[in-house]
């Protein structure tokens, strides 16, 4: 894969931090609590820049309509996923701040009565029309304002799907061609699948199935299989409100604004946030501070996915940990070297106080 920096830059730094290593250990005379707590600090400082850079990297050379999952190369950084199931005790507030697709779906297709396709399809016109889920009712709405018209026939044709009267052909996995379903049955399917993850899991929890191995794989593929079947009724809904809109404006298709989706600023900022608070960790600038940031943002990412028993482990976790994984012992390690003035022995931090700190005063001498 192609690198943000060249190879012979990345070993030219790396034989620089080693040197720089070796010689702030010298100017401390040897001491191995120096050589020790550095080399803590900059591996990890190393190891936040250059990850940050790969995330950052991939949204230059990565397809963001690849599909495969195998394939790392051609998938831009996203966290979307990784939060999207995790049961932390943060997990909601996260969804909630990356918009969460659950919640989506349910805004625009969950009925508002519990009635039968019949029951719907005596009812009158206006009455039809109010039964369309707030969330795509006022998209409706929100676009017919600007060309001065009405929403009643649009609202009807959504409602309809929604309750269950009309059908809409989707793409799945395991049957080849489309099939027509209608949004009960939409919901439905979600549910199944839903279900099948919750059972991967459960014998992904306990050990069982035929063997921990198979039962990982069998998780990660329901868990996929689920998520690709949210963003395909996301992608449905849109397409039919389009459609409505398109219908409101006399067959002429709407323009469409192109809408940065929480979940991309957010790894935006998280992605340079990992990169530049790695390059202050690693050339010692700001260093207790960064140290303490860098832990904050670990502290956040254990309660999202944290490795507690009764919760499965995140897609890619190498091993097994149990309540203690790599983002807790390295949270600990930088509230470690945040009480240490790693910065001063070796970083910029020691050349600002240099330049800039008090200098101690000549004692002052008397005459005899």
């Amino acid at each position: 894969m192609p690198l943000p920096i060249p190879l012979q830059v990345i070993y030219a730094g790396l034989v620089g931090v080693i040197l720089a290593l070796i010689i702030a250990t010298a100017q401390q005379k040897w001491k191995l609590k120096v050589f020790f707590l550095l080399a803590l600090r900059l591996a990890i400082g190393w190891q936040f820049l250059f990850e940050g850079l790969h995330k950052i990297h991939s949204h230059y050379v990565a397809d963001p309509t690849f599909q495969a999952e195998s394939d790392t190369i051609k998938k831009p950084f996203s966290s979307e996923r990784y939060f999207k199931e995790a049961p932390g005790p943060i997990a909601p507030y996260v969804r909630a701040m990356n918009g969460d697709t659950a919640e989506f779906i349910a805004s625009h297709l969950t009925p508002k009565q519990d009635i039968t396709p019949a029951e719907f399809e005596k009812l009158t016109p206006s009455e039809q029309a109010a039964l369309c889920p707030d969330a795509a009712a006022k998209s409706l709405d929100d676009y017919a304002a600007t060309l001065g018209k009405g929403t009643e026939p649009e609202k009807i044709l959504y409602a309809s799907w929604v309750y269950g009267v009309s059908r809409r052909p989707i793409p799945l996995s395991r049957i080849s061609g489309d099939v027509e379903f209608t949004g009960p049955q939409r919901m439905k399917f979600l549910k199944l699948l839903k279900k099948e993850v919750e059972q991967a899991e459960d014998r992904e929890r306990l050990g069982l199935g035929y063997g921990y191995g198979l039962d990982i794989k069998k998780t990660q593929a329901a868990r996929v299989e689920f998520w690709n079947a949210q963003d395909d009724l996301v992608k449905e809904i849109n397409t039919f409100l389009k459609e409505l809109k398109t219908k409101i404006n006399d067959g002429k298709e709407p323009v469409v604004q192109i809408v940065e989706k929480k979940s991309e600023f957010n790894d935006r900022i998280t992605r340079w946030f990992i990169a530049i608070i790695g390059a202050c960790i690693l050339f010692g600038f700001l260093t207790r501070i960064s140290c303490i940031l860098a832990a904050g943002f670990l502290l956040l990412t254990y309660l999202t996915y944290p490795p507690f028993p009764w919760f499965v482990l995140p897609p890619g976790t190498e091993g097994n940990p149990l309540f203690i994984n790599k983002n807790a012992i390295e949270f600990f390690a930088l509230l470690a070297l945040a009480c240490m003035p790693t910065g001063k022995w070796l970083g910029l931090d020691a050349m600002i106080s240099y330049l800039f700190g008090r200098k101690p005063k000549a004692p002052a001498t008397t005459r005899v």
